[in-house]
């Protein structure tokens, strides 16, 4: 995996020398779609860069120039103890847009033209693309533009969450009112499912069916894990582009739910036969269904891609890390840049300032060697073999303008025997 996260040395000998550790960004994209729900339109709200315009008689150009006042963004990122989902909390103040087509008041009536998803990136100034830069893309100007718009441009080292809006809100009045976002990571609508479909006629698995072709079959190939076109997907059967479902094993393996096994739970069969799974609503009500009928002992953690972590309950996390899938989710090691407070216990919780987003069992490793300022309180150097830790919970606080800049990680210290809990 690449450079989104930043450890000790980029922090303190790039981002913090740069102004970057200060220099705090958000940028959304927010996806709208009409009330039959087939025409779709997106736009950018960006903390970095705006778009100005010069004109000059009947010609009007436009130039990228660093924000001359950054909007007030704040991204609340939750881990809810017991619970699958990864709660999102966006609220934006004076949140405002203007269309061609229609009347301000009118752009975002949650009957006719609601927010369904937004992408989101959290980071610091440096790590995105410098579009005011001549150098950056040429002259290809159409280009440039659309990595503004679609916020790209960062070199796969800004992490995009894609969240699913489960509501809007008015948290606050004008002047200076506040929009708050209520949302959750991946899709609430992403099924395909049909009962007059051929192509979806419930499956039956029989005794010895692998745990893994059962997520597979159940999940992978009828949810979304992203927002894509309709037009990107392919079946197995009826008309192509059409909501039929389920997915080809190709277009699921790209596009659907992706379920990464423990070694425990990749060599679970069933032990009797499995009638047919009926069409759930969501991969949350699939997951409880399988744990109310036939395996109570799993445990389910959902990554912040929308993809899941499936283990027995009885693993230690020792064990978890071991597993074939490990390597492909985790960064080797993630060296935490500076600590605000570290708690004492069997479990600990690690305060610091943003440095990336990372999965669950991530193995982290701190060493107390930088001071950030005002930015940290103190530092705390773990005992001999004890400076090694793995995540088990993630939270994160973090704003544009305003002080908020916190990480909260509930960790374990490496080597102990502690269960990896979750839901």
């Amino acid at each position: 995996m690449g450079g989104a996260i930043l450890n000790g040395a980029d922090i303190i000998d790039q981002a913090l020398l740069q102004g970057a550790a200060f220099d705090k960004v958000i940028n959304l994209r927010f996806r709208q779609v009409d009330e039959s729900g087939t025409k779709e339109r997106f736009f950018s709200l960006r903390s970095d860069y705006e778009l100005k315009l010069d004109t000059k008689g009947s010609v009007t150009t436009y130039r990228y120039v660093k924000c001359q006042q950054k909007p007030s963004i704040r991204v609340q990122y939750l881990q809810v103890t017991g619970q699958v989902d990864i709660l999102i909390k966006i609220y934006v103040t004076n949140f405002h847009f203007f269309f061609n087509d229609k009347s301000s008041s009118g752009a975002f009536s949650a009957n006719k033209s609601p927010i369904k998803n937004i992408e989101i990136q959290l980071g610091y100034f440096n790590q995105f693309a410098h579009f005011d830069d001549d150098k950056y893309l040429g002259n290809d100007d159409g280009k440039k533009l659309n990595e503004f718009l679609e916020l790209g441009g960062h070199n796969g080292v800004v992490q995009t969450i894609n969240a699913e809006v489960l509501g809007v809100y008015p948290v606050k009045l004008p002047p200076d009112g506040v929009t708050m976002f209520d949302c959750k990571v991946g899709l609430v609508d992403g099924a395909f499912h049909s009962q007059q479909s051929v192509a979806d006629t419930p499956m039956q698995f029989d005794k010895g069916t692998k745990l893994s072709f059962f997520l597979f079959q159940s999940i992978t190939k009828r949810f979304l894990r992203n927002s894509v076109s309709y037009s990107q997907l392919e079946f197995d059967s009826g008309d192509n582009g059409a909501l039929t479902g389920p997915m080809t094993d190709a277009c699921a393996r790209k596009f659907g739910v992706l379920l990464y096994l423990s070694d425990k739970a990749e060599a679970i069969e069933f032990d009797r036969f499995v009638p047919a799974l009926p069409p759930l609503e969501s991969v949350e009500a699939t997951i409880e269904h399988l744990k109310a009928n036939y395996f109570p002992s799993l445990r389910f953690k959902r990554l912040y891609t929308g993809d899941f972590i499936v283990y027995h309950t009885a693993e230690s996390i020792d064990n978890i890390i071991k597993s074939a899938f490990y390597k492909d989710i985790a960064y080797e090691s993630v060296k935490i840049p500076a600590i605000k407070s570290i708690s004492y216990g069997g479990t600990r919780t690690i305060t610091c300032p943003y440095f990336g987003l990372f999965h669950p069992f991530q193995q982290l490793e701190f060493f107390a060697r930088y001071n950030l300022a005002n930015l940290v309180g103190y530092f705390y150097s773990p005992e001999a073999g004890k400076d090694t830790f793995y995540s088990i919970q993630l939270n994160v606080d973090f704003s544009t303008t305003g002080p908020e800049n916190t990480m909260e990680i509930t960790s374990v210290d490496s080597g102990s025997d502690a269960k990896s809990g979750g839901a």
